[in-house]
């Protein structure tokens, strides 16, 4: 699969397979979690893209749109945080997934 990344717009980005090309806007992702150096795009839309790209490169991209790092898996937009339980290092997404945050993250994520 030859995939080029590259930055569209300050809300969001382009990517490039060998035949598809999808234009994401941060509003469009959920989360993106990595597994196994796969890195999977949840998006609102239901159509979740998976790509060999670890999250470090996403983490670099989104930050500034909103996106937290809750734990070594999981990039998430905060826009789309339903809940947060720092007692129990917990996070409900909008659309219902319970994704727990990291002892290294907490602070970050439980700020303010």
């Amino acid at each position: 699969m030859n995939i080029l990344y590259q930055q569209q717009s300050t809300n969001g980005m382009t990517i490039k397979e060998t035949s598809k090309i999808y234009k994401i806007t941060a509003e469009d992702i959920i989360r993106i979690k990595s597994e196994s150096g796969i890195s999977t795009i949840m998006r609102k839309e239901g159509q979740n893209i998976s790509l060999s790209k670890n999250l470090v490169f996403f983490e670099k991209q989104l930050t500034s749109l909103g996106f937290i790092r809750i734990n070594r898996n999981d990039l998430i937009n905060s826009k789309e945080i339903e809940f947060i339980d720092c007692k129990k290092r917990v996070v409900l997404m909008k659309d219902g997934t319970k994704l727990t945050i990291s002892v290294r993250n907490l602070a970050k994520v439980c700020k303010g």
